[in-house]
């Protein structure tokens, strides 16, 4: 233990030099690269906070002073960190690329996958069938740093050993430090090679489990994000010192917000199962290497409850015909609707229910709704429909415009997110019925309200459908995009079409339509400073 903890010391104790990435002279630089800063759990009201105190000078000199921020910009549903780190990295929501957490249930297999162990945290690229950013750049040098999304990237950086000595004494900000220092080992591998990568994804783990330990407000989630902007301005250093850093595009975006817990606002959902509902609930893995085996573990329970960033659960049922078959929608509600109702507890926000393919109910204690997705004809895909059945379950009917644009009848995905960008429920109407096209997804979800946890013990989390889980900051630096300049609004899964696109490798038409996401170049190339 002493020889460990004695090599995260040393991990650490040069990380803050100028970065060596003296390039020989037969390197070739591409015409145009870039860099993808992914900061797991970077709360954009934590983050505008030290901006305005001035601790943040290389993400607010560099970035925001040189580049276009997106005022609004939200993540996917579920805000978990694997279904968000697919979404930026495949350009699709969860719903279509299927990763809906960090652990989900597989009805079909009887599997619950987790990806939060040593073992298991790279099994996600197995999960998902849809291409990522790395894989539509097959043909160039692009690197993954510490993403445990990284499928067909040609050089992928682990920091397995130093990582993982040093998360396991707690220097997640040495974590953080690692991000930076690989840019000396991709400048041997150039060296190497005789060329630098088009396309960089650098993922910063530490400031989330920070946030989590510790809550967002907390000193140490402070001092965290000072340290990411420290790595990012040597990161920029490098890309300077090489000639790159007028050719490249930098985006920083992060996979979800971060939410500091109120400790008087926990439920323990399994226990509200258990004695309230009066069902057997399982929450861990699936013991038995064989279908059969697992099917006999599960035949005396009820349900399997999957917890996910301690603000969002997704609860599958088994139907009276077994596990095989999904429950129906009265069946879920009728199990919701027990001892008093699951969603009028104090610590939940809403519950949605998946009543079919193309419909949601939404449950709160401040009224029920119906979500309705319809295709409008052949070029403009899904239109989307809110119907009040009482109440205000969103709090869209106290908001003047919101309200008037709901009597319009129903709107496209992108004008639901223009809408609602701003209000406590960014983006829900089109995200929580394309969440559940996932077979992933539960019968029902449950997501937890302001300050509430799902768990008995961490101070910080996310998942929910709220806007301080959905939002996250979003800052472009490249040329053509003017500097000082806001857009108005964006999602996470915008990211990989508006990279390929700036590199000169837009998706085809046929791949456009296919994905979720769209390229933001048009946008950002004509921003302005009046936050247009």
């Amino acid at each position: 233990m002493a020889v460990l903890a004695g090599l995260a010391a040393q991990t650490g104790c040069t990380h803050d030099r100028p970065l060596d990435v003296t390039l020989d002279q037969h390197v070739r630089l591409p015409e145009r690269a870039a860099v993808l800063f992914i900061v797991d759990g970077l709360d954009p009201a934590r983050m505008d906070e030290l901006l305005a105190l001035g601790e943040l000078p290389n993400i607010q000199n560099r970035l925001i002073a040189r580049g276009t921020v997106v005022d609004h910009a939200v993540t996917c549903l579920p805000s978990i960190t694997y279904a968000g780190l697919t979404t930026i990295l495949t350009g699709q929501l969860p719903g279509t690329h299927g990763i809906l957490g960090n652990k989900w249930f597989d009805r079909a297999r009887l599997r619950v996958h987790d990806y939060a162990t040593t073992k298991t945290y790279r099994n996600v690229d197995q999960h998902f069938r849809v291409p990522t950013v790395y894989e539509y750049l097959e043909d160039e040098l692009t690197v993954s740093i510490q993403c445990a999304v990284r499928r067909g990237a040609t050089r992928i950086i682990d920091n397995w050993a130093t990582s993982g000595i040093n998360w396991y004494f707690q220097g997640f900000d040495e974590v953080n430090k690692l991000i930076a220092i690989r840019f000396e080992l991709i400048a041997q591998v150039a060296n190497e090679i005789g060329r630098w990568p088009l396309f960089v994804n650098a993922y910063f783990p530490g400031l989330d489990e920070i946030g989590h330990r510790y809550g967002a407000d907390s000193q140490q989630y402070h001092h965290s994000m000072i340290n990411v902007d420290t790595q990012i301005g040597r990161i920029l250093d490098a890309y300077e010192q090489i000639g790159l850093i007028d050719r490249t595009c930098f985006a920083l975006v992060s996979d979800h917000g971060h939410v500091p817990i109120d400790p008087q606002r926990r439920l323990d959902l399994e226990k509200w199962l258990t004695l309230r509902a009066g069902l057997r609930a399982w929450t861990s893995p699936i013991p038995g290497d064989s279908f059969e085996k697992r099917y006999l573990f599960m035949k005396p329970y009820d349900a399997v409850l999957v917890n996910g960033g301690n603000r969002r659960a997704h609860l599958h049922l088994r139907s009276t015909a077994g596990w095989h078959q999904r429950p129906t929608a009265e069946e879920v509600i009728a199990v919701l609707e027990r001892a008093g109702g699951l969603y009028n507890q104090v610590s939940v926000a809403l519950i949605a229910v998946r009543r079919d393919d193309n419909s949601v109910l939404v449950l709160s204690g401040k009224g029920r709704a119906i979500v309705t997705r319809a295709r409008h004809d052949t070029t403009s895909g899904a239109i989307y429909a809110l119907d009040v059945l009482e109440g205000d379950p969103l709090g869209y009917a106290s908001d003047p415009t919101v309200r008037h644009s709901l009597e319009a009848g129903a709107l496209s995905s992108r004008e639901w997110l223009s809408l609602t960008a701003q209000t406590d429920y960014p983006d829900f109407v089109p995200q929580i019925v394309e969440m559940f096209n996932s077979p992933h997804a539960g019968e029902a979800v449950i997501f937890a309200g302001p300050g509430a946890s799902f768990s008995r013990t961490n101070r910080g989390g996310h998942g929910s459908a709220l806007a301080r889980d959905m939002r996250v900051p979003m800052i472009w630096r490249a040329p053509g995009i003017p500097a000082g300049a806001r857009i108005q609004h964006a999602r996470t899964v915008d990211v990989m079409p508006t990279v390929l696109e700036y590199l000169g490798r837009p998706l085809s038409p046929a791949e456009s339509k296919r994905a979720d996401g769209l390229s933001l170049t048009d946008r950002l190339s004509a921003a302005t400073t009046n936050r247009s």
